[in-house]
Order: C-alpha cells, then sequence, then structure tokens
C-alpha cells in the first residue's frame, strides 16, 4: 500500500488570539508556535501582517509572505506595536 503523494503542510497550532488598538488603530495578534519556531502575527484592518519569529531582529509585513518586505522591528513604531501585541497577549513587556 502506498501513501498519495500530496505535499506535507505543516499547520501552526494557534496558542492565543487577542485584539488591540494601537493608535486609534484596531489589530488583531496571535502566537503560533509550529514544532521548535515561535511566531508573533499582528494584522491590521487592511489585511497586512507583521510576522516575527522569537529571537529576530526583522519581521515580514506584507499581506503573504511571497510579497512581504522584510522589516527592522527596532524601529520605533514597530517596538511599540510589538510591545501593545505583547501586552495584549498577557505577555507583559516581553
Amino acid at each position: 500500500m502506498r501513501l498519495p503523494q500530496t505535499p506535507t503542510v505543516i499547520t501552526p497550532k494557534t496558542q492565543k488570539v487577542a485584539e488591540f488598538y494601537y493608535k486609534d488603530r484596531k489589530y488583531t495578534c496571535s502566537l503560533c508556535d509550529s514544532g521548535s519556531l515561535t511566531e508573533l502575527r499582528i494584522r491590521n484592518a487592511e489585511g497586512k501582517v507583521l510576522a516575527i519569529q522569537q529571537g529576530q531582529k526583522t519581521g515580514l509585513l506584507g499581506k503573504n509572505r511571497q510579497e512581504a518586505k522584510i522589516v527592522d522591528i527596532s524601529e520605533p513604531f514597530f517596538h511599540h506595536l510589538i510591545r501593545a501585541a505583547c501586552h495584549a497577549l498577557g505577555m507583559g513587556d516581553e
């Protein structure tokens, strides 16, 4: 007996989801864990997602990974947005 020749898709397990406001704009954030990687995802009302893997100094910003651009998350806007998302998820100031 042979198994079907379909590609394996690894779906991350979303651990937590929260909504928050930053600078009068609504965001949704989630903490996703897929095996050894933990990723924070922050989505705005336009559908753009900022995805940051734990321990990285850059993130991906865009509507999908193929068209996303790399951003420096130490820039003040991103830094404060990430802190607000962490607070909304109950992570404090991590």
